[in-house]
């Protein structure tokens, strides 16, 4: 589709092969000329829901090491209690949470150099028309890296 349309990336890509728990996986991304004096986006989607509280921690601790100040980062938030984990048809999948930071996930955020926003799932559904019968109580987080 996009050479079709003859477009021209503006940017530079270069796929950098890492386990996320491996504590290497930083100097990996460094060593390829990830520039940690550059403002950079983050996007961890679908991710801390396998990790434990710790393994969470320890990933967004890294990131937050190698996000400059204005830095932005955008992970979904889940809630406490969540009642998918009762749904029989996807077990196969939920049997492989960790629940990460759970429900405090934007708290750590911000007690981290981070300055959070939250995006209920409802209001954004609302915002594009395609408004939910019952608020989920989940939704997603923004951040702008503050502090190093």
């Amino acid at each position: 589709m996009l050479a079709a349309e003859s477009a021209a990336p503006r940017c530079d890509r270069t796929a950098v092969p890492a386990d996320l728990l491996s504590p290497g996986w930083a100097d990996r991304l460094v060593d390829a000329g990830f520039d940690v004096t550059r403002p950079t986006a983050w996007l961890v989607e679908g991710l801390l829901v396998y990790l434990t509280a710790e393994e969470a921690a320890a990933l967004l601790s890294t990131v937050g090491e190698l996000s400059a100040p204005g830095s932005r980062l955008a992970l979904e938030r889940g809630r406490s209690g969540n009642t998918v984990l009762d749904d029989p048809s996807i077990a196969h999948v939920t049997s492989l949470w960790k629940d990460g930071l759970g429900a405090g996930t934007a708290d750590w955020l911000a007690d981290h150099g981070w300055h959070i926003e939250n995006h209920p799932l409802d209001t954004v559904a609302a915002h594009y028309g395609r408004p939910m019968a019952n608020a989920s109580g989940t939704g997603f987080v923004t951040a702008v890296r503050a502090t190093h």
